[in-house]
Order: C-alpha cells, then structure tokens, then sequence
C-alpha cells in the first residue's frame, strides 16, 4: 500500500478496510481469550490495526498477512498483561486489577458510571501531572513502551523514567483510594 498520490492513497484505504473487516472479530476473540477483558481486547486489536496502518508501506501484504496479525496481536497482549503486572506489582495493591475487572463485568449502570468517574478522574490526574512526567508515564502506558525506550526516546536516563513511573502510580493509587475496590 505505498502512497503514490490521491488515488492510490483511497485504493489503500479500501484494502485496508477489506482487511480490518476480514480479521477484526477474530482478532478480538483471540485478544479477549489472552486478556479476559472484553475493552482492553478492544484496544489492543484497534492498536494492532493502527500500527499496521502506520507500517503499511514496510509490510509485505503478498505474504499471507493473517499469521503477522495474529503475532502482532498476541505481543501486544502481552505487553498489556506485564504492563498490569508491573502496575500491580509496583502498587502493592490489586486496585488496577479491580478496575480491569470493574470495567470487563458492566454488569449494572452503576459500575459502567463508577468506571467512567474513575477513568475520568484519573485522566485529570494525569493531566495535572508536570510535563515530563506526563509524558513518560502516557510514552510507557499508553504507547507501551520499555523503560529503556522511553528514556532514549525523551533524552533522560532509566533510573528518571522509574522514578516517574513509581511518582505517578503513586498519585494515581491516592486518587483511586477514595473508592473501596
């Protein structure tokens, strides 16, 4: 799917969708079997499709793409099951795990609205944070990446990036204390 202009550019785009449309519920089965949560299952599956979308001109889409899929698919779960470990781990506590679980269940307005406050709350936290912190907590959870990437990718040494990890899961333990989980 190279970019030559306008047209080959929609002509990817169509091909792309013919490719989401075709592995996007096995994936999702396959990630949600790994994970045992229907919405992070959700996001990792999308964030597969998003990488393939920004690799699409260095991957060879004549091979056969399900099995490249699927590997992507089972890394990235992976990557969000140590990333929970190491939360939970560093907190002492099961309160992410809580939350995972709050969030998979849905079983009543009332978890699916406690869930969103939470969510939210904690997203202003993590707004607040000073810059730097914020940018490597969001580089190392959100985009997943190591200890050692994200301080090479923002120029500080390993031992910052940790201490910004541990800094901002501790807040973010503080603000979700006030919940009995």
């Amino acid at each position: 799917m190279k970019k030559h202009g306008k047209e080959d550019e929609g002509a990817g785009r169509i091909i792309f969708g013919k490719l989401f449309r075709a592995h996007y519920a096995d994936l999702l089965r396959y990630a949600r079997r790994l994970v045992a949560s229907r919405h992070a299952a959700e996001d990792i599956v999308q964030e597969v499709f998003m990488s393939v979308w920004l690799r699409r001109e260095l991957i060879d889409f004549s091979a056969p793409i399900r099995p490249y899929l699927m590997r992507a698919t089972h890394h990235k779960c992976l990557d969000y099951l140590a990333s929970l470990a190491v939360m939970q781990k560093v907190s002492g506590q099961d309160a992410v795990g809580e939350l995972i679980d709050l969030a998979a269940a849905g079983d009543s307005p009332y978890d699916e609205l406690l869930l969103k406050e939470m969510s939210d709350r904690v997203e202003r936290l993590i707004a607040s944070f000073p810059a730097r912190r914020q940018a490597v907590f969001r580089l190392s959870r959100s985009e997943q990446l190591s200890n050692q990437d994200t301080a090479r990718r923002l120029g500080i040494s390993v031992k910052a990036v940790e201490k910004h990890i541990s800094a901002a899961l501790a807040a973010i333990r503080r603000c979700l204390s006030t919940y009995d989980l």
